[in-house]
């Protein structure tokens, strides 16, 4: 099973320093070519050094998960006319293992060699070389086709050792060596280019934990100069054409598409495997930068590359990097001289609506150096994906609500380097006053988010839709009676923002005794800051009075309610009386005061619950005659 994330922690002086892992990194670092080394500590490639690595064209450059290198290798070497050895080098770039000139792979093949992670076997490492064609039939013909190597970092003090060398493991394959991850994860699927007397075929090794498998030879439509896997393995490409890959069977599919006018050994795919990047010449021969989305092929012209080009077309083939954009080389001859540059291309944010080309990250001066024309270290990009980043963020729609009139601050909901809203303004904040739908697209290195919000009219309750409550603490509203004043929406009886009450509190509600002739008022804010004075006047007469009330029941238990028996009257009573007799006739309590009640008890003792009998009489103020009622109450606890 593939870990596409892993984290190494090392303890030091009781702190744990943690180094995050990632498959990604096994590509920081870049030798190539005639001793040049890139590098990616910080994201971007940065021109570093020294290198002992001297490749005409392919060559591997391994480093493990935490971006530290473990070794580097053109795949081979070439005797008579040049007389350059295939080398494995260390991370001290000192030979590891020296093929000479006659064992290995070629150092012009496209593909010269690749390399990964051995299944299984931590820090141990499968190095595949290939045979270039001049080398199978010009200088050591019938050539050494496809060999192995087994790479164990945990020897040599970590330097590494090979440990397993398989020379001509796959005979009369020349130029193109891939390698791709298997569908479940337990290893790859190398494959290689088979040229069996006139019968183009693909040559298929399966590698796991259980070593490396036999080879399968199957039909292929085409010889091939470069295989390209897509790193999700589902795509491959190969002379042109554009075939469905199956990483589960390691079986070529059908043709999906081809594209007859794109440089054969130049495509790259982005690290979802979405896009398919390609060099096309139309048009008399210009080459074009284009993008093909693999779900429809819609077709996006990038970069037209013979503006300002002295070449135009790359050198090398595309590679992904660690940072998910995509790589290649171009060789430039400055005019006047033969001094030749290389200048690294990159493609940032490929996966993007917009991608940005860019010429020229890095310029190499290779001087007069045939070594100038290299390709870019090979890598099995399953270890990019996750790398990029999706298509635009597309965020939930946001709706606010504004006041009439007012300046509402707009901000942009996540940060970014850049900004654009729907009316060409770049800050992060845009202030508005009308209603409307307001958008901003924030950019971010890759990463494009896109932000809409919707400003609507304020739905809060306005302060002309409020009104003033006035209610008597008991009975009807009359002079000289407690009311309690509120200040209440028409509709719900909300309250306001905020209240300010004729005697200057703030409060929910005002507590008075009314007055004929009172002018009561407030003055409300509602939640856009519009005020208005409500005013109350109490234009009311005096209470008249209702025979006072006694309760059928109490409870006598002090919370509060229903706690004491007596009369309960909304006016003055005189000439009160009350008397209180248990059910044997006994006098259990007496009061001449009408606001005084019986609780219950009898010097401080309680009574039974049951019934009780009263008698009282009472002369209402303002009426001449004396009323007289009896009757019973229950007491309960």
């Amino acid at each position: 099973m593939n870990l596409r994330h892993l984290l190494s922690c090392v303890f030091l002086l009781g702190f744990a320093t943690c180094l995050v892992a990632q498959p990604a990194r096994q590509a920081e670092n870049w030798h190539f070519g005639n001793g040049y080394l890139i590098t990616f500590g910080n994201d971007r490639p940065t021109l570093s050094g020294p290198s002992a690595m001297v490749a005409l064209e392919g060559c591997v450059s391994m480093s493990n998960e935490r971006g530290e290198i473990q070794f580097y290798s053109n795949g081979g070497g070439r005797g008579i006319d040049q007389d350059i050895d295939g080398v494995i080098w260390n991370k001290n770039n000192d030979r590891m293992f020296d093929w000479a000139t006659f064992r290995g792979g070629g150092i012009s093949a496209r593909q010269s060699s690749i390399a990964f992670p051995a299944p299984g076997r931590p820090n141990v490492y499968y190095l595949f070389t290939m045979e270039d064609r001049e080398n199978a039939q010009v200088n050591r013909p019938p050539g050494n086709g496809l060999s192995y190597y087994v790479v164990d970092m945990n020897q040599d003090a970590n330097l590494g050792k090979v440990t397993e060398e398989r020379q001509t493991y796959v005979p009369n394959v020349v130029e193109a060596l891939d390698a791709t991850a298997m569908a479940d994860g337990s290893g790859y699927w190398v494959i290689a280019n088979l040229d069996d007397g006139g019968n183009p075929k693909i040559v298929t090794i399966p590698v796991t934990a259980d070593g490396v498998g036999a080879p399968v030879n199957k039909d292929f439509p085409f010889l091939t100069e470069r295989y390209t896997f897509s790193p999700d393995g589902n795509f491959l490409f190969a002379s042109d054409n554009l075939l469905a890959y199956d990483n589960a069977t390691g079986t070529p599919g059908e043709i999906l598409r081809n594209f007859p006018n794109s440089n054969s050994v130049s495509a790259g795919f982005t690290a979802d495997s979405r896009f398919m990047y390609l060099i096309e010449s139309v048009d008399f021969g210009i080459p074009r930068l284009v993008r093909y989305d693999l779900e429809d092929f819609t077709r996006l012209e990038v970069a037209l590359l013979d503006e300002g080009f002295t070449q135009g077309a790359p050198t090398s083939a595309f590679q992904l990097g660690p940072n998910g954009n995509l790589y290649y080389l171009e060789s430039e001859v400055e005019t006047g001289s033969q001094n030749t540059f290389i200048l690294l291309n990159e493609i940032a944010c490929p996966s993007n609506s917009g991608p940005d080309f860019r010429r020229g990250v890095l310029r190499i001066d290779a001087g007069n150096s045939s070594f100038g024309l290299s390709n870019l270290p090979q890598y099995v990009d399953d270890i990019f994906i996750g790398t990029s980043l999706a298509d635009t963020i597309i965020l939930e729609p946001l709706t606010i609500e504004n006041c009439p009139d007012t300046d509402l601050e707009l901000a942009a909901r996540v940060e970014g380097n850049a900004y654009l809203w729907s009316d060409e303004s770049t800050d992060s904040i845009l202030v508005v006053r009308e209603p409307g739908e307001y958008c901003v697209t924030i950019t971010n290195g890759c990463e494009t988010t896109f932000d809409c919000q919707t400003v609507i009219p304020t739905s809060a309750p306005t302060a002309d839709e409020y009104r003033l409550s006035v209610t008597a603490t008991r009975g009807e509203i009359c002079d000289g009676r407690e009311a309690i004043v509120r200040v209440l929406h028409v509709a719900n009886d909300t309250t306001p923002v905020d209240i300010v009450f004729f005697d200057g509190t703030r409060r929910d509600s005002l507590l008075l005794t009314l007055a004929e002739g009172d002018e009561i008022s407030a003055t409300v804010t509602d939640s856009c800051g519009a005020t208005n004075e409500l005013i109350f006047l109490t234009a009311i007469e005096g209470c008249t009075c209702d025979d006072p009330v006694f309760p059928e029941i109490i409870s006598a238990n002090q919370d509060g309610l229903n706690d004491e028996f007596r009369a309960f009257s909304e006016c003055e009573l005189t000439d009160y009386s009350l008397l209180i007799y248990n059910r044997w006739g006994q006098e259990v309590f007496s009061t001449n005061t009408y606001t005084e009640g019986w609780d219950g008890t009898t010097d401080g003792k309680p009574q039974n619950v049951g019934t009780y009998l009263f008698l009282s009489s009472y002369r209402i103020e303002g009426m001449g005659e004396v009323m007289s009622v009896e009757g019973q109450f229950s007491l309960v606890r």
